[in-house]
């Protein structure tokens, strides 16, 4: 099978999607299907796109462009393609949107399930009205400015869209909240503020439908950023998750209506916070990550999944439309 995998591109997320794919890229290689590994917003020769090897630019030598030269006409060249992409346009569902509208196999959840999963103002309003608990909050556009009665402290910042943490901060006052918000801000037109919940992370992975054990989060210092996210030993990550029979179940179900209530069932990640009792639903990753260190891998492999293995059952996606 010939295989576009796409990464890269220009979101503050950028590295981490370069090392996704290219994992991605050497598994599936392993597998024995033809593999193409491009980066979103570069010009790729189409001479020979297939099983040659990525060179990453510095984002100063790209093309400029959000979807490169030749994109799309290597896409169309492939069996399937495979997003590697995280935040920005491979992950808000306007890359899936442009091979909709060629007829390309691309495997995940659609663009517009990725679009509403993208956008947690939108996306929290969905899961709550399913019955999922969600944290208190309220949503800022740029310009606006904030109810002094509707933020309790401590409280969590952090922009409506994107990823892997970038741009999220909490505040004990309101002199910490205007640092927050600036730092928010400076990557995205809209802001949420939500009531700062102390308890156990927690994150459930889904492909086809199907639930993995679920995975708990420890950081060994300060929360989860994008340092702990992606460098190894920054945290400790326990598969399965130590949970009752009760716990793990209800857990289950309430990723299950999360997604559901998204369209995100062919592919996610879904992360909670235990707190009190309640499982609240902080996000939904329509596009997890596929490092060494990301979670996905790790609880595929708790349920005896292969990295090869994860990436095949996700390809398998792009038919379930």
């Amino acid at each position: 099978m010939k295989i576009a995998v796409i990464c890269g591109g220009l979101s503050p997320e950028r590295e981490v999607s370069l090392s996704s794919g290219k994992m991605v890229a050497e598994a599936l290689k392993s597998r024995g299907h033809e593999v193409a590994l491009a980066d979103l917003c570069d010009d790729v020769p189409l001479e020979k796109p297939f099983n040659t090897d990525l060179e990453p630019k510095p984002r100063e030598k790209l093309s400029g462009n959000e979807i490169g030269r030749g994109i799309i006409e290597l896409c169309r060249r492939a069996d399937v393609v495979f997003p590697a992409l995280h935040g920005g346009v491979g992950e808000d569902g306007r890359f899936r949107a442009a091979l909709d509208l060629f007829g390309i196999p691309c495997a995940g959840a659609d663009h517009l399930s990725c679009a509403v999963a993208m956008d947690k103002q939108i996306s929290k309003i969905l899961i709550r009205d399913a019955g999922v608990a969600v944290p208190r909050g309220t949503v800022l556009a740029r310009g606006e400015r904030y109810d002094k009665k509707s933020v309790r402290f401590p409280c969590v910042i952090k922009p409506n869209g994107g990823g892997s943490s970038v741009g999220v901060s909490f505040a004990e006052n309101e002199n910490e909240l205007e640092i927050g918000l600036k730092t928010a801000f400076s990557t995205a037109e809209k802001v949420v503020i939500e009531e700062k919940l102390v308890g156990r992370e927690l994150t459930v992975g889904i492909v086809k439908g199907r639930t993995f054990p679920a995975v708990e989060i420890k950081p060994r210092v300060g929360f989860y950023d994008y340092n702990n996210k992606y460098t190894p030993g920054a945290t400790e990550e326990i598969c399965p998750a130590e949970l009752s029979d009760a716990e793990a179940s209800r857990l289950c179900r309430s990723a299950m209506t999360a997604a559901e209530a998204l369209g995100t069932m062919p592919l996610c990640r879904v992360d909670f916070i235990l707190s009190g009792g309640i499982f609240y639903c902080l996000e939904v990753n329509a596009l997890p990550g596929m490092t060494e260190t990301s979670l996905l891998p790790l609880a595929a492999k708790s349920a005896g999944l292969s990295y090869s293995d994860l990436c095949e059952e996700i390809l398998k996606t792009a038919n379930d439309r």
